[in-house]
């Protein structure tokens, strides 16, 4: 989440679909009214097994309680955790987790880019109590709202290696609902390797490490809360920087700030892998020369430095190879996406590209 939308509604439902990288035999549901002015009441949750789109399987449904009541009222700006639920997941499983409020709602969280659905009934203040429900729900939202992720215990997994990123992370242009994303995809990675770690996506689209001006508190401002602040955290995947490249942060500036923030995952006991920044020529970066030698230096120094435990090469893997591409004889065809992994706008992958990326990466790196 990283900003409040307005929203006119009273006595309704939605149902959010999440994707859990763990297995276990219980469950808590974490809710959030992050960057809300006003406090929120939901006066029943449930959660399921998804089945399709908004629709659960009814077997399935579990009550959510949060201090053994059935009924929660979270603060402005804040979030809570629910009371274990005792649910047997297996890692990869989608569930659904389904909110209802009797009251009016003036604002939500809001997590901009929306790949996995979130389901609503009308806001007219006549539809009720749909937690129940099997299903459908009558529309899809783009945004997630107040579900901020599903922590599992009991089962194999032995920690979490935690991706803080921007667009690239988030998972922009990646097809909704299918889990194409590159963490999606190095999670199954590791469930099919059977490496007993999960995978958290704190990607946010737009997002810089240290910049002022992109989307939300910055990487290094939210670095508490969606990196150190999760239970189990063992790795941090920093794959960020591109944003603040865009908006003139010069290479110097840059490194110190992942200095900074490496320094910061190591002294919680955290294992800090490095990403360099993929190319973004012809897309937000232009033709502007100095933001591409910023780049340059900034992937250096994440290749060379010691403040690593390991690195992730992605602008290797994804830039362009080809000296005939965008033009004949182009002296600076490898600050190009690579074509056959581009979704269109020369800065982010397509589905394909992301399993490419996924799949560089060595998993050895992350335990």
């Amino acid at each position: 989440m990283h900003e409040a939308m307005p929203l006119n509604a009273s006595n309704f439902s939605c149902r959010n679909a999440e994707r859990v990288s763990a297995d276990g035999t219980q469950i808590r549901i974490r809710l959030t009214n992050q960057f809300v002015r006003t406090p929120t009441t939901f006066n029943r949750v449930t959660v399921a097994q998804r089945d399709t789109d908004s629709t659960i399987v009814p077997a399935t449904l579990h009550e959510v309680t949060f201090g053994a009541q059935s009924v929660v009222t979270i603060p402005a700006g804040s979030e809570v955790f629910s009371d274990p639920v005792p649910m047997p997941v297996t890692a990869g499983e989608q569930l659904a987790v389904s909110v209802y409020t009797a009251g009016s709602v003036t604002e939500y969280p809001n997590h901009e880019l929306g790949l996995i659905g979130e389901y609503c009934t009308d806001f007219s203040g006549e539809a009720g109590d749909h937690t129940g429900d099997p299903g459908p729900y009558p529309g899809r939202g783009i945004n997630v709202a107040w579900v901020a992720g599903i922590e599992v215990a009991g089962g194999h997994t032995t920690g979490a290696v935690i991706v803080l990123g921007d667009s690239v992370t988030d998972g922009a242009h990646a097809t909704v609902n299918t889990f194409s994303t590159w963490p999606d995809v190095l999670s199954r990675r590791l469930q099919a390797a059977g490496t007993p770690l999960s995978v958290v996506n704190e990607g946010v689209a737009g997002n810089t490490l240290i910049t002022p001006g992109g989307v939300g508190p910055t990487g290094a401002q939210r670095f508490d809360r969606d990196v150190l602040g999760h239970n189990g955290a063992r790795t941090v995947i920093i794959a960020e920087g591109s944003n603040d490249l865009y908006l003139g942060t010069d290479a110097a500036t840059l490194i110190d700030g992942l200095n900074q923030l490496a320094d910061r995952a190591h002294a919680a006991g955290l294992r800090v892998v490095g990403a360099t920044v993929t190319p973004r020529r012809g897309g937000w970066f232009g033709n502007d020369d100095a933001k591409d030698t910023n780049r340059v230096q900034v992937n250096q120094f994440i290749r060379t430095d010691n403040h690593f435990d390991a690195i992730i090469d992605f602008d290797a893997i994804m830039r362009n190879t080809d000296p005939n591409y965008p033009n004949s004889g182009a002296p600076d065809h490898q600050n190009w996406l690579n074509p056959a992994w581009d979704s269109g706008d020369r800065i982010h992958p397509d589905n394909s590209g992301y399993a490419v990326m996924a799949n560089s990466i060595n998993l050895s790196t992350l335990n």
